[in-house]
């Protein structure tokens, strides 16, 4: 007779280990946007003039949602680390089976969440650097005819 109980603990941590892999994941990423979002934050800088000579409005903007995005993503690495650590518990200690559905449906949330943030990221990134280069751009041909 095969012990059902050990196999379906066996699983559970295994389950556990994946989520937990994927909230390190989520924190790692995060810690690259943070490193991004201070780039961005001098290249605002950089270019503050010449962004502001093209389109003022755009330019705050721009400043204000990089605010908002950094916010966005330290309060996400605030609430993966409070996930990570519960994961790390259950990997350590022994749950019961309530407490490791909450979690699964806490870890749902969470990568949805982070899904959202990475989705409003890319879309900043991408406003960001098609700002950018027209003002370059502009810079460039301004010293090419001067």
């Amino acid at each position: 007779m095969m012990n059902t109980s050990n196999n379906r603990k066996e699983i559970d941590l295994k389950k556990a280990e994946v989520l937990h892999r994927d909230a390190g994941d989520w924190l790692s990423e995060m810690e690259f946007m943070n490193n991004e979002m201070e780039f961005f934050g001098e290249m605002l800088r950089n270019y503050f003039m010449a962004l502001a000579e093209k389109n003022f409005e755009q330019e705050k903007v721009l400043i204000k949602n990089r605010r908002t995005i950094s916010n966005e993503i330290e309060l996400m690495k605030q609430r993966v680390k409070l996930h990570h650590d519960r994961l790390i518990r259950l990997i350590d200690e022994s749950h019961r089976e309530r407490s490791e559905r909450e979690l699964e449906a806490e870890h749902y949330e969470v990568a949805l969440n982070f899904k959202k943030l990475r989705k409003e990221f890319i879309s900043y990134k991408k406003d960001l650097y098609d700002t950018i280069t027209v003002v370059m751009k502009g810079q460039k041909q301004k010293s090419l005819t001067s």
